[in-house]
């Protein structure tokens, strides 16, 4: 069973992002922080995104990000204040994909 709410999110979210014919795709996947993002092209500068809450082919309600939990976590369980700058290198590896909320049942 896929984990998206449908053929068109899951293509655009995952296969269309793997060609590398494709400059720019409309939906980003952050597996990290279960974040679903539109892509847009704003004067000519193509990563800027807007975080989505619904799917917008099939209009399934899509879950809630994970990037503030992602900081508590952290935080709590490893003492790391800054994972973007100064902490960086103490992140362990399970937080760099969907491991670390998914071994927590979020």
């Amino acid at each position: 069973m896929s984990k998206f709410c449908c053929d068109r999110m899951e293509y655009q979210a995952l296969e269309l992002k793997q060609d590398k014919k494709v400059k720019n795709h409309s939906v980003v996947y952050d597996q990290c922080w279960r974040e679903y993002m539109m892509g847009f092209i704003y004067h000519e500068r193509p990563h800027l995104a807007c975080e989505i809450h619904s799917c917008p082919w099939c209009g399934t309600k899509l879950p809630s990000s994970l990037a503030d939990k992602w900081f508590e976590v952290l935080k709590e369980e490893y003492g790391i204040e800054d994972p973007s700058d100064e902490d960086r290198d103490r992140v362990p590896t399970e937080f760099r994909t969907d491991e670390w909320w998914k071994k927590r049942g979020l």
